[in-house]
């Protein structure tokens, strides 16, 4: 038998990039009731990660909330 193999393929590995943004939260929570800042906090990032990421559905866990989004 003879082996297949497929050439001039492209990586998903190359495809893979990693950037970093800090998103200035105050600008986009100034003047928020109290209550609703954290719930508004979540909804800002989630729509900068879309413009971002071009993605369509996105998803925040909850370890990257509470340690990340929340700590001062």
């Amino acid at each position: 038998m003879s082996s297949t193999k497929k050439s001039g393929g492209r990586s998903a590995i190359s495809d893979v990039v990693a950037r970093e943004y800090t998103i200035h939260l105050h600008k986009r929570i100034f003047g928020m009731q109290f209550k609703k800042r954290a719930p508004r906090a979540i909804k800002e990032i989630k729509k900068f990660a879309y413009t971002a990421m071009v993605r369509l559905y996105l998803c925040i866990t909850a370890k990257i909330r509470n340690r990340a989004v929340f700590a001062k």
